[in-house]
Formats: C-alpha cells, structure tokens, sequence
C-alpha cells in the first residue's frame, strides 16, 4: 500500500463476531489468544486446529503482510500443550491425518508458522513453556517484557523431550550447546538471558513492548510491494526434515515410559495447569520428582509399555486408538490422572 498508513484488523479469536473488517488494504493482522492459560492457541487439540485453520487461511490472504501473535492473558502465552491433550483423540486422528507425512501434529504447527509468507511476530509479554516456547521460536521474530516474560522447554521434568519442533528451533537459534542447556535443565529462562541466546530478537521494558512492536508491524507492513517476499525468498526458513524425524523418534519413545505417565499424571494431580501452578511449573514438577523416587531409570524395571517401545521402529509408534497414522505423524497416548 502507498500514501496512506496500514491499519490493522483483527485477524482472529475464537469468538465469531470478531472477524476480519471489510478493509482490503496490506496491514498487519492481530492475533491475539483469548483463552486462560491452559487453554492456549497451541494447547489444546481444538486449538490446534483452530491455529491451523488461522494460518491456512491467512496464508492466501494477500492484505495481510505481517501476523502479531500475542495473548490476552498477561501471565502466559500458550503455557505448554495441554497434559490432558489425549482425551480428544478423534481431533487428534483428524489433525494427523491431514498433517504432513513427515511430521507430527504439534510439528505441522510450527512448519506453517515457519513457512507462513507473511512476516510472524511474536509480542511475549508472559510465560512460554513446551509447545508455547517451540511457538515462539518457529515465529520469524519474538520480542519480549524484560520484567514479565520468561520461556523455557519444561518437557524434560515431565519425563520426555521437545516434540514440536523445539530440539531442532532452538539449535538453529542458540547453537547445540545452549540449546542441550535449555532442554535438559528445563528451567525458565528470563527475557534478558533468552534475548543474549538469541532465542528472541530483543527484551524491552514492559511499558515499550507494545509500542516498540507495533512500530516494527506497521514499518514492515508499509513496505513496497514485494519487498517482503524477496526478503523472505533470500532468507528462507531451514530445513529441519530430518532433525523433526529424530524429534519424534526421541519424544514418541518416552511418551509411553511409566517414569513420563506418572509425572504428568501426578502433576496434574498437584496444581499443573491451574494459574497458580503455572506461576512456577518448574518448582511444582521438581517436587513431583522428589516424591516419586521411582521415576528414576537406575530405580526402574522398564514396564510393559516401555519395554514394547524399545523394540518397535518409530513407524510401529504411530499407530494409536486401532487408526495408522501418516509415517511420524503420531499423537502419544497421555495419562488423564
């Protein structure tokens, strides 16, 4: 658009009446997640398919050149993916099916962000966790509230690794190194040490995260036409086929070890996915550990399942609730409490 100033339209919630205006010039498009942080855009099946809808149709929409991912809840971004994600195994089987042969369903997620030809900004004014953090580094850039923000790959408390993309994001952002150091301490990390990473772009002072992002969206959205899909060509996204089918290999084997059910069971049990247990998810998990010494491997005979895990290929894995998946595109069995 030339000579005037872009707007921005609201390009999606989960309430129909707020839907796009009829105003078809480029702008940036807001996506705000109106849910409670348990039930974040990348958390629940629903709101799987629901981000997948957003991103498809956003896709082939030429008005919109740069999508602003932010929450409404002040406190969390997507938190992690919903513990209890497994009780919607119909949603699950639907995702997959229509998911890439080579990738599971959490990971389709983040390849479209990573392959949207639009610019993906990423406003992080809360906690990222598990899916939430994997969300945040498949965007193209993440600023985030330096007093307020914090991200970090929880999976390894709950007995398993990254499966969403977030082993092979983080590496391409911070190099093996402290990307080893973000999955196995799983610790919170704050805005200003992620920032140093590299795993965001930048940690600005709560009060200017609004406006310093909304500049950067309406810059960017005022630009010539076709500069943003030559610089996105020249620049294009990595790719991480192989290192996602390592991924999965890696998180579908532990999903079904007894040591992951019951953690998650039993952090489910003591405050996971309410807010206060969210306010320190890392502590509450660690407690868990600490009561439940049997969880550690030199304490642990294999159960049945774990020993059926470790003499299948990755391919045997996808096969959940009597229904084959696409190869490696594979939804675990997950413990309801």
């Amino acid at each position: 658009m030339r000579g005037s100033e872009p707007r921005f339209r609201p390009a999606w919630s989960p309430t129909p009446e707020r839907s796009p205006t009829p105003d078809r010039s480029p702008a940036p498009a807001w996506c705000p997640g109106t849910r409670p942080c348990c039930r974040t855009p990348v958390g629940s099946s629903g709101s799987l398919r629901e981000l997948r809808t957003l991103l498809t149709r956003l896709a082939d929409d030429s008005t919109v050149r740069v999508i602003v991912f932010s929450s409404a809840d002040p406190e969390f971004f997507p938190a992690h993916v919903d513990m209890r994600i497994g009780e919607n195994m119909d949603v699950l089987q639907e995702l997959a099916a229509s998911a890439p042969a080579d990738v599971n369903v959490f990971q389709a997620v983040g390849e479209l962000i990573r392959h949207q030809p639009q610019v993906t900004i990423v406003k992080l004014a809360g906690k990222a966790r598990g899916g939430g953090a994997e969300f945040v580094a498949a965007a193209d850039m993440a600023f985030a509230a330096t007093e307020t923000a914090g991200i970090g790959q929880i999976e390894a408390l709950m007995g398993i690794v990254p499966g969403g993309g977030g082993t092979q994001y983080l590496r391409n952002r911070v190099g093996r190194n402290r990307a080893l150091e973000v999955v196995l301490t799983a610790d919170l990390f704050d805005a200003g040490t992620a920032a140093s990473y590299g795993w965001i772009n930048r940690a600005l002072p709560a009060d200017e995260l609004d406006a310093y992002v909304d500049r950067v969206a309406r810059n960017i959205a005022a630009l010539p036409d076709g500069v943003i899909e030559a610089a996105k060509r020249s620049l294009p996204a990595d790719d991480f086929q192989e290192g996602l089918l390592r991924e999965n290999d890696a998180w579908a084997s532990q999903f079904d070890v007894p040591a992951a059910q019951k953690l998650i069971s039993r952090g489910l049990r003591n405050g996971a996915q309410t807010p206060a247990g969210e306010r320190d998810l890392e502590g509450l998990m660690r407690g868990v550990a600490r009561r439940l010494p049997d969880v550690h491997p030199h304490t642990e005979a294999p159960g049945p399942v774990a020993r059926r895990a470790s003499g299948r290929s990755g391919a045997a894995l996808g096969r959940r609730c009597g229904t084959p998946f696409r190869r490696r595109a594979r939804v675990p069995r997950v413990p309801t409490g």
